[in-house]
């Protein structure tokens, strides 16, 4: 009895150190996990700026803005790109939206100087004062280049004023 008395403790000794081991080497498991996630998230976010990065060299911005719609909030520098690209696509509700998180206050700025100019523009039309709406649209699209629709509604107002070149540039850029 009392040598299996012993063989028992042991046993329970033996077990729990066991447990108490197997604990200590998961969470130093659990850790070096962690780690390696850190490291390969922080790249992955770096390769997304840079396959951006590459595909505007390349003249794809439409791509480089499919690419960043993966950006983590909190990888900022990523943020920013994204948002100054739907700000030259003319998506100015989106943009603002991501200048929220992590923006610069320049690009919030901007983004309501184009809709201050795109609003100028289209009481402009209203008025049939098209000279002027080409003002205001034209002076959108030095921020918002990449617009389709405000090259369609500055392709209009140009129509109407008698520009029929601009007209016919920017009803151009807006199809590709």
């Amino acid at each position: 009895g009392e040598a299996a008395s012993d063989t028992f403790r042991f046993n329970m000794r033996l077990g729990a150190s066991v447990r108490a081991l197997s604990v200590e080497v998961q969470h130093g498991l659990a850790s070096q996990v962690l780690r390696l996630d850190a490291q390969i998230t922080a790249q992955f976010d770096a390769s997304l700026e840079d396959e951006a990065e590459a595909l505007l060299r390349a003249g794809d911005p439409q791509a480089a803005l499919s690419v960043l719609q993966e950006c983590p909030p909190a990888n900022q520098p990523c943020i920013r790109l994204r948002a100054s690209l739907l700000l030259r696509f003319g998506h100015f509700d989106e943009a603002e939206a991501i200048a929220g998180i992590g923006a610069s206050e320049q690009l919030r700025r901007q983004v309501e100087i184009a809709r201050n100019e795109v609003a100028r523009a289209e009481f402009a039309n209203e008025r049939d004062d098209y000279m002027a709406a080409l003002t205001h649209f034209g002076r959108a699209l030095k921020l918002a280049p990449l617009s389709s629709q405000l090259r369609v509604q500055r392709s209009e107002a140009a129509a109407m004023a008698g520009e029929f070149d601009q007209a016919a540039d920017d009803a151009r850029f807006a199809r590709r």
